[in-house]
This record gives C-alpha cells, sequence and structure tokens, in this order.
C-alpha cells in the first residue's frame, strides 16, 4: 500500500475509493455588516430594508430617509425609525460607516448618536434645537439680567404697594 504525493494531492492505490481521503480548497469570504451571504455575492440584510432604508452593495453604503437614522459600526448596524425633530436631514442621505454626521443638521450644527450633541465648541441655544459657538459672555448677561430682575420686582411691589384682592 503505497502513498504517492503529487501537488497537493494524496492518493492510495491498492484501498478502495471510499478510504482515499480528498481536499478541497474551501475559501470563506464574510460580508460586512448590514449585508447577508447569497450564493456567490453579498446582499442587503431584509431586516435592514424592512426599517426603510436602501443599499448599494458595490460601494456598501446605505441610504435613508424621512426621519429614520443609521450607525454602524464593526460588529452591527443600528436603524432608528425617528431621529428627533430638526436634528437629523429629512432627505434621502447615503450613510457610509464613520461618516454618520452626513444625516445631522448641518445648520444646527449637531453630531453623534441620533444628532444628539452639538459639535465641539458649540452649545445648545436657549428655546431652540440649534448649537451655536460658544460664547460666554452672553450666558453671563443673562444671568446678571435675571439676578437684578428676581431684586428688583419684590423692591417695586413693596414700592407700589402692589396687593391682591377681590
Amino acid at each position: 500500500e503505497d502513498f504517492h504525493r503529487n501537488d497537493n494531492c494524496f492518493t492510495k492505490a491498492s484501498l478502495p475509493l471510499q478510504y482515499i481521503p480528498m481536499y478541497q480548497n474551501i475559501t470563506l469570504k464574510s460580508c460586512p455588516v448590514g449585508l447577508v451571504a447569497s450564493s456567490n455575492s453579498c446582499e442587503c440584510n431584509k431586516e435592514v430594508m424592512n426599517k426603510g432604508i436602501s443599499c448599494n452593495v458595490g460601494n456598501y453604503k446605505f441610504t435613508r430617509s424621512g426621519t429614520s437614522w443609521i450607525q454602524i459600526s464593526e460588529d452591527h448596524i443600528e436603524v432608528s425609525d425617528s431621529c428627533p425633530y430638526s436634528y437629523c436631514l429629512h432627505d434621502k442621505v447615503p450613510v457610509k460607516k464613520g461618516h454618520e454626521r452626513q444625516q445631522c443638521n448641518k445648520q444646527h450644527n449637531r453630531e453623534g448618536r441620533l444628532c444628539g450633541r452639538c459639535m465641539k465648541n458649540y452649545s445648545l441655544a436657549l428655546s431652540t434645537a440649534k448649537c451655536l459657538p460658544n460664547c460666554p459672555s452672553q450666558y453671563w448677561l443673562l444671568l446678571l439680567f435675571f439676578a437684578f430682575a428676581g431684586i428688583a420686582l419684590p423692591f417695586f411691589i413693596k414700592l407700589l404697594n402692589l396687593t391682591v384682592s377681590k
């Protein structure tokens, strides 16, 4: 019983065919996050598509529209059905991994998960969703105004002798 090796193929001369060791080269390919394997290629994950998101397998971009929001990380994709009003753009937006900020309303200077925080060196303006450049002197003036009003208002009430009556 001789074993012969020839170009990574082993044969055995005297055993029946069922005992001949056979080797097959198998190449395993994985699909990026958000895509699933389908025969010889990757295709869009149906769970992601059911949330109103389309994908382009060729350039690995997901396109969302309306109030949805996408976050693509190393091992999963997050989809939110509604981004807070005026935080996100409501147009069709192509999103690639690491470029989630493209979904945020640039006029409001927002970024982060669900566009929920202000960009660096910006802070939230009072009574709006806009983030404005940091300018601490404005807030000191506002604080001084309310401190003065808090002291002056009771003084004027006492001075004018205002009362509550029926």
